[in-house]
């Protein structure tokens, strides 16, 4: 909703409507919901929520095309991030509600929108892309939208990438945020290559952390993992956050230098179920590599080893 976004992965934001209906795991703590119902009491998530258009939509994407003219440069706006361009009836009141009409004029309008700005490339992402791919099938997408699925876990990847590779985009991406257990994008192989070592048909993958209150930590061999599996199939990588969650061997790095006991952290130790046990520890001079720290989304920053990954298509 801004023609500019702190986003690292995008150069503005574009939202025609707010509100939609959590699915998976990665959806708990969703921070467009927190926003939309929580701090601004608009009550547009769920089934039973109204989705709401955002007036001002027009005028924010007329001003980002004029950014782009003006730097010379193509922009990558990111399109919904208050909801889900690709919702189905199915988790917004079925096919006679106003909130399914209300959607379907909006997403017609956004189509005419995606071919008269040739100067701008439109991120979807979503977490229905079975919706996308049956949608999309007979209509020829713009060369300008790239189309995403969010991929949290195993189980989400294993569900969701083969329905994203059924979408014919330019540019398909995965976002890999926020990253709640270790994802291996070589097996089952999606795409029915022989190598196991193949993303083919994945042109980029974002990794992040959850940030906000109730955020759940990110073991890093997790980030590393898809950090390597990308590197040894040539797809660029982007890092976006720690979230709130550090390691605490990174401690020192972001200027944390005054730490006479673990215990003015919150500490979360993982074991070998996959589980976090988040609570106070003792200080002690030897700790798992995958302790974490809660010291908060700033301070945690977005250093992996030591280095900003910053890669695009």
């Amino acid at each position: 909703m801004a023609e500019e976004t702190g986003i690292e992965w995008a150069d503005a934001t574009l939202n025609l409507w707010w509100g939609c209906t959590k699915v998976s795991e990665g959806c708990k703590n969703c921070y467009a919901e927190h926003l939309s119902d929580q701090r601004y009491k608009r009550g547009a998530w769920g089934p039973k929520g109204e989705r709401q258009e955002v007036k001002s939509w027009r005028s924010t994407l007329a001003k980002v095309s004029k950014r782009a003219k003006a730097e010379g440069r193509r922009l990558r706006v990111f399109c919904s991030s208050m909801s889900d361009v690709f919702e189905g009836p199915e988790t917004c009141g079925g096919e006679d509600s106003a909130n399914w009409r209300l959607m379907r004029r909006l997403f017609d309008e956004l189509w005419e929108e995606w071919e008269g700005h040739s100067e701008l490339d439109f991120l979807v992402l979503t977490k229905r892309p079975e919706n996308a791919a049956e949608w999309l099938k007979d209509l020829g997408l713009p060369g300008n939208v790239w189309v995403g699925t969010s991929v949290e876990n195993q189980q989400e990847a294993n569900k969701r990438i083969p329905e994203l590779l059924r979408v014919d985009a330019s540019v398909r991406f995965l976002s890999c945020e926020p990253l709640l257990g270790p994802v291996d994008l070589q097996y089952p192989c999606f795409n029915g290559a022989d190598s196991l070592h193949s993303l083919e048909g994945i042109d980029w993958v974002i990794c992040g952390g959850e940030s906000g209150l109730n955020a759940r930590p990110m073991d890093p061999d997790w980030v590393r993992s898809l950090r390597d599996q990308c590197q040894l199939a040539e797809v660029p990588f982007l890092f976006k956050q720690w979230g709130e969650w550090l390691p605490w061997m990174d401690f020192l790095d972001v200027g944390i230098e005054d730490c006479p006991e673990a215990s003015r952290f919150k500490c979360a130790y993982h074991d070998e179920d996959n589980q976090w046990e988040i609570g106070f520890s003792d200080w002690q001079d030897e700790l798992p590599d995958n302790t974490m720290g809660r010291v908060g989304k700033k301070k945690a920053g977005r250093l992996l080893d030591g280095r900003e990954w910053n890669e695009f298509p």
